[in-house]
């Protein structure tokens, strides 16, 4: 079909039987819009933009959406859609031109997750979304390897992991975000539990054995001038050793403690350790 302006306006084609298999449109001689018919009723619809760019609607045997993708001007796929059959979006891929996507899945109840993949083909981050947005995790990856997970509540408290190896570290964060519990793990044996006052600073360091035992633990005080004391404990709660540190960690002071029966001519003395997030 043409116009008084003898420019196309409409082309469309047919199979033998009759039926429509394809209709375009046109403005100004350039297509807007086509139709690709199927036998089944199913069908595809293209709009064109004036800049180049286009989208495509698959179009089910019942007349509802099943996919909706995005193109550039040079024909690459920029997002690609996928609709259930309650018209609600189930899957979505956002592309970019250096090979990077982000895949969205969408579940019944309303909830979601998405994934970011990088140029490599390899997952970069995976995050989980509740029905009302609110994302409740959020892991990292290097090199297709979890290295940092995030588990988020609603009441802004929320649990670390940082992965290393066969060695895993929780920390836990309250509403305040300050830590106040830390775990460390060893191919599942947990071999060091640290706790932490109000303010987030450490007040005990238990120690583990590959039993679950306790092999020993420390506690730090702290005084007004910002030092600290860092005292050692066997696992019957005797002292063994005690530390004082400079608020920024320098040893201050560190005094031998004797273990009568100890077996040795000389005091067993351990300098101690201090762990801050």
């Amino acid at each position: 079909m043409y116009g008084v302006n003898g420019q196309m306006t409409e082309y469309a084609t047919f199979n033998a039987s009759g039926y429509k298999t394809q209709d375009i449109f046109y403005t100004n001689g350039k297509a807007t819009q086509q139709y690709n018919f199927n036998l089944d009723k199913s069908y595809t619809k293209y709009d064109f933009s004036v800049d180049g760019t286009q989208t495509a609607t698959l179009v089910g045997v019942n007349g509802q959406v099943t996919e909706y993708a995005k193109f550039n001007a040079s024909g690459f796929m920029t997002q690609d859609i996928f609709f259930g059959a309650d018209q609600k979006t189930t899957k979505q891929l956002d592309f970019n031109l250096d090979g990077s996507y982000a895949s969205h899945a969408f579940n019944s109840d309303g909830s979601q997750f998405a994934a970011l993949f990088g140029t490599n083909g390899l997952i970069t981050e995976y995050a989980t979304f509740s029905a009302s947005g609110f994302k409740t995790q959020d892991i990292l990856y290097t090199n297709g390897k979890a290295t940092k997970q995030y588990d988020f509540s609603v009441d802004n408290s929320y649990i670390s992991h940082s992965f290393d190896g066969a060695k895993e570290y929780i920390a836990l964060f309250g509403s305040n975000h300050i830590i106040y519990d830390y775990y460390q793990y060893s191919q599942n044996w947990l071999f060091e539990r640290d706790l932490f006052d109000g303010i987030g600073r450490q007040i005990e360091a238990d120690r583990f054995n590959t039993s679950g035992q306790l092999s020993g633990f420390t506690k730090y005080t702290y005084n007004n001038d910002g030092s600290y004391w860092s005292n050692n404990y066997s696992t019957t709660g005797q002292m063994t050793a005690q530390t004082k540190f400079t608020g920024d960690g320098a040893v201050i002071q560190n005094n031998s403690i004797y273990i009568p029966g100890n077996g040795y001519g000389f005091p067993i003395a351990n300098a101690g350790w201090s762990f801050q997030i």
